[in-house]
């Protein structure tokens, strides 16, 4: 079983990088696939603490980048995808992944990840073409 998620999470990255690369009618296309990821996912997790139940398994590492830095990608595009109200499991999770000991030691700081993921999105798209 989980091999079918880590495939289903790697094929399903495609939506989440055209979320942070794209502009106009791409990138709302880009949101709406993310948003329909993010409900399978919401749906996957249901009341467990980690996708692995009560302990960190492997599609929990493998979705870990959704817990350490989408947030910050969202940030950097100027829209919330992933909000409480909508996704109140995925957003429990990333606190709980957040918080986990092996994890919390080793996060960069949001500061340090914006000026990463906006530099980056400023070398793919120009900031006059962003706007």
């Amino acid at each position: 079983m989980a091999r079918f998620w880590v495939s289903f999470a790697e094929e399903k990255s495609i939506s989440f990088m055209s979320f942070f690369v794209t502009v106009g009618e791409e990138f709302q296309n880009a949101t709406k696939e993310v948003r329909e990821v993010l409900k399978v996912l919401e749906e996957t997790i249901g009341g467990e603490k980690y996708f692995g139940g009560e302990e960190i398994g492997v599609l929990d590492i493998n979705l870990g980048w959704i817990a350490l830095s989408f947030g910050v990608i969202e940030d950097v595009v100027g829209v919330e995808v992933l909000v409480v109200n909508d996704f109140p499991c995925l957003f429990t999770w990333v606190q709980n992944f957040r918080e986990h000991p092996a994890i919390k030691t080793n996060l960069p700081s949001h500061q340090e990840l914006f000026a990463y993921y906006k530099q980056k999105r400023d070398t793919i798209i120009p900031s006059e073409v962003a706007s």
